[in-house]
């Protein structure tokens, strides 16, 4: 539907206005001259009545005396004429009313004119009786009430307007009334002549008014404003605005120039949002960019399965990057792990966490411990870290043979045990990275046994806010990680959460890591158990094993000593391909299982030859030093394989 112009609706409305001011001003002066004609025809009347009553005491008679043949009456009847057509009466007519009996006696009729006068004497002559009911007005004035109003009659004479006048004798008492009566319409024809000659002036001059307003509004307001409006509807900012042609005044000029800098602005914004949008793309493109490059150092999903370990890991940011990260690397013997927190988020957080992830996988790399590890990467932080930031992390070597990781935490949370007696760990927690150079973080070991792992975890999975600001927390943590083997407690944990925010957008970064060792619980207190070759460096990794677990002690380096020996016997002479070699603890005895596939060899019974002083330190000794250091010593063939087991006890316990 075609909407109706502004510039015909106000002409249509101003139209309305014209008519109704018209309408008004006819009504207001119908009544200002009906007023008016009323008060003059009043004054009229009045006059008339004290004319009348000016005769009647000129003549000096009582009423009673008055007949139609009396010269007093006749002198009184012909002046009372005179004065109807004088002063513009229809009728003047003199009577005495009786209230109690409802009549009126009429004592003479005149008109204005002979003929109305003339018949109103033949059928109101002199003593003329009419049985009426004496109107209010009528008894007012019979009571001496001075102010009278017009009344409206309509009688066998016509339609008329009667004013009613009291009649005084020389004592002043009301002996009779006057009344007046003025022609209904002649006095609408005067009114209707008056209000007509003052009507078409007004409405001739509303109209002039009118039409120069109506040109004027079209030529200065509703034509420079359809002007404006058209091109303001085909505005194109890549054209230039023609203004000059659109001739205004005033507040539309104001209008005029006010869209003309709105042009100029809007033009401005355009290319500042080009820009702003051509930056955006670019910034939008370097962080997908930096968000692959992150996820390829941090991966969002990792699982790592292999037969005697399983490592699987989330990271997910609350940006496009953040600043969780972790990491899984390995080397000849061990697996590394590390998981961190950069404070902040975004693009800084991301890049320190790339400085501080690369440094400390350099560290661990070089050989170090995981405390060596974090206090070298806090020293290099603090040295070159101008904007003050910092990182918990929680850092592992494990020993997939043993099942021993060695750990070290920088003010990280607290990881979780995950076994049959699922628990928070307490460990030393250092202070976090970059915030002061000496951090003394320190290493601590623990032993996983099949079916047993570790969880570690950025606070984004505590600090996780439902609709309610309800806090995921470490309770709830807990309860949501699964110990099963089956079982992935890191997906278990991620869906958990992701449930507890339901639609909740992600408040921080979240990132989980589990360290499982795979394989059945054993009750046999095996903790190291592997096939090693028949070479003298090979025996390096049993030393180590030894002494993660036994700590380095006077006792443990005879343990040593005394494997060594036997590991050199078995793989200098006994001409096998490969060494089996099982550590375990037994209550208070410590029992280590060297078998091999070789020839049948009993080192119990065999003397190794002799040997230069400098050839000592590469094992080879000798039996006697084996019987010396161990508690206890065997030696069987079974099944074409060669066993011996040493076994060494606590010297409390020998005793």
């Amino acid at each position: 539907m075609k909407e109706k112009s502004l510039f015909k609706s106000i002409v249509g409305f101003s139209v309305l206005v014209l008519l109704i001011a018209v309408i008004i001003s006819v009504i207001s002066s119908a009544v200002l001259y009906n007023e008016t004609v009323t008060s003059s025809s009043g004054t009229a009347a009045k006059r008339c009545a004290e004319l009348v009553q000016v005769l009647f005491t000129f003549e000096n008679e009582d009423i009673e005396d008055y007949n139609e043949e009396s010269d007093a009456y006749c002198d009184l009847l012909e002046n009372t004429q005179y004065i109807c057509k004088i002063l513009g009466a229809k009728y003047i007519y003199l009577y005495t009313p009786d209230v109690e009996n409802h009549r009126a006696t009429y004592l003479f009729v005149v008109a204005s004119d002979p003929e109305d006068s003339a018949t109103a004497a033949r059928e109101r002559p002199f003593g003329t009786v009419v049985e009426r009911d004496i109107r209010q007005k009528e008894i007012d004035v019979l009571n001496g009430e001075e102010d009278t109003e017009i009344e409206f009659t309509n009688n066998r004479f016509g339609s008329v307007y009667s004013w009613y006048f009291p009649l005084h004798d020389k004592e002043g008492n009301v002996v009779a009334l006057i009344g007046v009566d003025f022609k209904a319409k002649d006095l609408n024809e005067k009114i209707v002549m008056n209000v007509t000659r003052a009507t078409i002036p007004l409405f001739l001059v509303l109209t002039v008014v009118f039409l120069i307003l109506f040109f004027e509004t079209r030529d200065k307001i509703f034509n420079p404003i359809r002007t404006l409006s058209l091109k303001m509807k085909n505005y194109d900012p890549d054209k230039e605005l023609e203004l000059d042609s659109i001739s205004a005044y005033g507040e539309i000029k104001e209008i005029t120039e006010s869209f003309d800098k709105m042009s100029d602005a809007i033009k401005k914004y355009i290319v500042e949002t080009k820009l702003l949008a051509f930056e955006r793309s670019q910034t939008s493109a370097e962080l997908d960019i930096a968000r692959r490059i992150q996820s390829g150092m941090v991966p969002e999903r990792l699982i790592i399965d292999e037969n005697s370990y399983r490592i699987s890991a989330f990271s997910k940011a609350a940006k496009e990057v953040g600043g969780d990260f972790y990491s899984y690397f390995k080397s000849d013997k061990y697996i590394y792990i590390v998981l961190g927190d950069v404070s902040g988020k975004g693009v800084a957080a991301a890049m320190f966490m790339s400085m501080t992830l690369n440094i400390i996988r350099e560290k661990l790399r070089s050989g170090a411990r995981p405390a060596s590890a974090l206090n070298q990467t806090n020293k290099i932080l603090c040295d070159e870290n101008p904007e003050g930031m910092f990182v918990t992390v929680f850092a592992g070597r494990y020993d997939p043979a043993t099942g021993v990781l060695m750990y070290a935490n920088a003010g990280h949370t607290k990881p979780i045990m995950l076994s049959s007696d699922k628990r928070y760990l307490e460990p030393e927690t250092g202070i976090a990275l970059g915030l002061f150079e000496d951090s003394d973080i320190i290493d601590e070991t623990l032993t996983l046994n099949p079916g047993e792992g570790i969880l570690i975890y950025s606070d984004g999975a505590t600090d996780a806010v439902n609709g309610t600001n309800e806090f995921f927390g470490e309770e709830r943590l807990l309860e949501s990680a699964d110990c099963s083997q089956d079982a992935d407690a890191v997906m278990i944990i991620r869906e958990t959460i992701s449930e507890f925010i339901e639609k909740q957008e992600q408040f921080d970064d979240l990132t989980l890591l589990e360290l499982f060792r795979n394989g059945e619980r054993t009750d046999d207190g095996t903790f190291y158990e592997k096939e090693l070759p028949p070479e003298e460096d090979a025996f390096d990794e049993i030393k180590d094993v030894l002494i993660e677990r036994l700590g380095m002690s006077r006792e443990t380096r005879q343990i040593i000593l005394a494997c060594e020996e036997a590991f050199v016997n078995i793989a200098s002479y006994s001409g096998t391909d490969k060494i089996m070699v099982c550590c375990k603890c037994d209550k208070d005895e410590l029992i280590i299982v060297f078998e091999d596939n070789g020839i049948p060899f009993d080192p119990l019974k065999k003397e190794a030859p002799e040997k230069d002083f400098e050839d000592f330190d590469k094992g080879g000794m000798g039996i006697d030093l084996i019987e010396k250091l161990a508690s206890d010593i065997s030696y069987i063939r079974k099944d074409d394989k060669n066993i011996l087991t040493l076994i060494f006890r606590d010297k409390e316990s020998e005793n």
